[in-house]
């Protein structure tokens, strides 16, 4: 055994001599020393060059002659061995099957000045055993989804929706980080039903390298949430009768007090109504239009209104010029609008419950006076069908 041991040791040497050339450098194999670890596993793993400069200075130190060892020599060693540079460094994202190549740079001028030469400064390993991860998907119905641990919470209001994903996810599904990316649908900061936004997930901490996700986006459509009315077509049938209902109790009310009729008689711009003094109306009929209007600079709850037009005879209008002398007038023509906001309506176009408010404040004459009133109100508006 101490044979073998013996001839080992010469072998080893053999192998590890350092050539002397004509000139008396020694010329060094450093392949021998130059290696790669790992960490990680398959796909996701960093492979880390190294140099074993302890196995490096042995194999020199063991050809030096008795009288050539000296601190100073070994320090010039260390001092050489100071230069040595691996490229690449660390090298990510690896799997089975690459090859990686690795090169030892060093001060060619010192290592000459000290009678060394190395060769075989390149070597390239091929990557092989590392383990593979535990895939996980983080958009697994059974753990992602309006009735699991992990869904995309939404709140507000259509047009005036936040969202965000809520993750009350167990286990590995704990250390998924998800981010919701709304892209350029997004307006004010909020968005609106019929958008889109991604879902990127990644793992928050890198004590997970033993899974990896099988996927990392999801696109989620924004749909049927509740909104606030922004176009008429959006309304059921159920909805516009259900207005023209409050409508009709609203001017109900308005006749048990009174309100205004607005002319275009410049010695009487306008006239009171009061059913206590005679005035009577006709049948309310709505004119089948209506109109979605907002206000561009607002962002709340009476952003959204709509206007819906009317027609209702008005007779028996009484007034008396400055001189005292009693008129009568009847307004066959007479029309005005209701301003219907702040009402909710769900995914099937039917009203929220609690929700809304209709208003009427005055009638006009003709038509013309009041399409002039719903410009200054709320701008140029294009009417819809109101059946």
């Amino acid at each position: 055994m101490r044979k073998l041991k013996k001839w080992m040791i010469l072998i080893f040497g053999a192998v590890m001599m350092l050539a002397l050339t004509a000139c008396g450098s020694t010329e060094v194999d450093v392949s021998p020393y130059l290696s790669v670890n790992f960490s990680g596993f398959n796909g996701k793993a960093t492979a880390a060059a190294d140099f074993d400069f302890a196995e490096f200075e042995h194999g020199i130190m063991s050809q030096w002659k008795d009288d050539e060892k000296s601190v100073k020599k070994l320090a010039e060693l260390t001092a050489l061995e100071t230069t040595f540079q691996l490229e690449p460094k660390t090298t990510e994202g690896v799997r089975n099957g690459d090859t990686i190549t690795i090169k030892l740079t060093y001060n060619e001028e010192k290592a000459k000045e000290l009678g060394y030469s190395f060769k075989n400064t390149e070597k390239t390993i091929q990557v092989e055993g590392l383990q593979e991860a535990i895939e996980v998907d983080p958009f697994d119905e059974a753990v992602f989804g309006p009735e699991e641990d992990i869904y995309l919470e939404i709140s507000g209001c259509s047009p005036y929706l936040t969202v965000h994903v809520n993750n009350g996810g167990t286990d590995i599904y704990s250390s998924i980080s998800y981010k919701v990316d709304v892209g350029e649908n997004q307006e004010n900061g909020y968005l609106k039903n019929g958008d889109t936004v991604k879902i990127t997930a990644s793992f928050n901490s890198t004590s997970v390298d033993a899974y990896e996700l099988t996927r990392t986006e999801l696109e989620v459509p924004v749909e049927g949430n509740e909104s606030y009315v922004t176009d008429v077509s959006m309304l059921s049938q159920n909805s516009i009768q259900e207005l023209k209902g409050q409508m009709q109790k609203e001017l109900e009310e308005k006749k048990n007090s009174y309100f205004e009729l607005f002319g275009d008689d410049p010695e009487k711009p306008r006239y009171l109504l009061d059913m206590k003094q005679g005035v009577t109306f006709g049948d309310l009929m709505f004119t089948g239009s209506a109109a979605a209007a907002s206000d561009v600079d607002t962002v709340s709850w009476n952003k959204h209104w709509l206007v819906v037009p009317f027609k209702v005879a008005v007779d028996n209008v009484t007034y008396y010029t400055v001189d005292g002398e009693e008129h009568v007038m009847s307004f066959p023509d007479a029309c005005g609008y209701f301003v219907v906001s702040g009402i909710r309506i769900d995914k099937n176009g039917d009203l929220i419950p609690g929700y809304g408010n209709v208003e009427l404040d005055n009638l006009f004459k003709n038509q013309e006076l009041m399409d002039k009133a719903i410009e200054s109100e709320s701008g140029e508006v294009t009417y819809s069908n109101f059946n």
